[in-house]
């Protein structure tokens, strides 16, 4: 949470779809298509049932789509703008507290 380093993968993560909420709802898609995919072919492999390029054509498809969460970007990216100047405080205020004595 004060790492500014993880506030920023989270927000770019969301920013790109590739967040944990969207590999969630990718992996739900692909469970769904392999669900599909084992329906249609079951058939052709356990009843003998010949197979066709008509039977190709209509084989189901698997498509996904992931949308960037914008809210999640926004407000990751606010809390990585407070890190970085807590951060930058802190830093000017122990540089101000320890006086530097050059040799």
């Amino acid at each position: 949470m004060l790492s500014p380093a993880i506030n920023a993968q989270t927000s770019l993560n969301a920013l790109a779809g590739t967040d944990l909420p969207t590999h969630l709802q990718f992996q739900s898609s692909a469970r769904t298509y392999h669900d599909a995919l084992r329906a249609y072919y079951y058939p052709f492999l356990f009843r003998q049932v010949s197979f066709t390029h008509a039977d190709y054509a209509r084989e189901p498809r698997h498509s996904f789509t992931s949308q960037p969460e914008l809210p999640t970007a926004y407000r990751g990216l606010g809390k990585l703008l407070l890190t970085v100047a807590a951060t930058f405080t802190l830093g000017l205020v122990l540089l101000r507290r320890r006086a530097i004595n050059p040799r």
